[in-house]
């Protein structure tokens, strides 16, 4: 089955002309993704906020990785995201620790049609998730300068993220 994917990239308001569109607007398989970050650009340490958008309409049902679960709440349980990579990194599923993922069971969900939110908020500081300890990881470093790209994931299986992307500048 081949999977085509569109995306649109729209102008965002900002203060000064911005050097990369930062409204994503995807649509693959039944699903349109917006991303609508609070700024295109960002100062070192300062907070944007995604706001990311599902709107899912013909889409198959999903076979996917749930914990002790027998039914979904929402969508919104099958997302994750993070900005950056590598050495300059903010995760918001790193090192969660807890269930082993060879004692995950695939569970058959039907994917429920609408439209879905979750605001994203990165405080402009490096974090690899809130750790297996308590107190949970404290916040990291500022990001330096540089153009970094958030990826918004929803699961359609374990395997399989619908992943858009959007792209913030910090100054």
């Amino acid at each position: 089955m081949r999977t085509l994917a569109a995306v649109f990239f729209l102008g965002c308001g900002s203060t000064k002309p911005p050097a990369v569109s930062c409204r994503v607007v995807q649509e693959a398989r039944g699903i349109t993704t917006t991303i609508t970050p609070s700024a295109c650009h960002a100062a070192r340490g300062a907070a944007v906020e995604f706001v990311v958008e599902w709107v899912i309409t013909d889409a198959a049902p999903a076979t996917v990785s749930l914990w002790d679960r027998t039914r979904m709440d929402s969508p919104i349980e099958l997302t994750n995201w993070d900005i950056g990579e590598r050495n300059v990194r903010y995760c918001d599923y790193c090192s969660h620790g807890g269930t082993n993922a060879e004692e995950m069971v695939p569970v058959e969900v039907a994917l429920p049609r609408g439209t879905f939110t979750r605001t994203l908020e990165w405080p402009g500081r490096q974090w690899l998730g809130p750790g297996d300890t308590s107190p949970p990881t404290p916040l990291g470093a500022e990001f330096p300068a540089g153009s970094y790209k958030l990826n918004a994931r929803l699961y359609l299986s374990k395997d399989d993220p619908l992943l858009t992307s959007a792209t913030i500048v910090v100054e």
